[in-house]
């Protein structure tokens, strides 16, 4: 199983994440003006290919193998 981890005070919601999720898991959220990504899916939805974690040129996307 694997679990991922967005860093919101790093993410500049850019969206690359959404773009290269071969399951479409990500989203981007719009609170109080702030725009991140997160991983809206099941955590069985991650199949651990590492792409998002990979593109992520700020480092905000971690993929946890549990």
């Amino acid at each position: 199983m694997f679990v991922v981890i967005v860093d919101i005070e790093k993410c500049r919601a850019c969206g690359e994440c959404i773009r290269v999720c071969p399951n479409q898991a990500f989203a981007i959220a719009d609170e109080d003006g702030r725009r991140y990504a997160f991983f809206q899916g099941d955590p069985g939805d991650c199949i651990g290919c590492y792409s998002c974690e990979a593109s992520c040129e700020d480092g905000a996307i971690w993929v946890l193998d549990l």
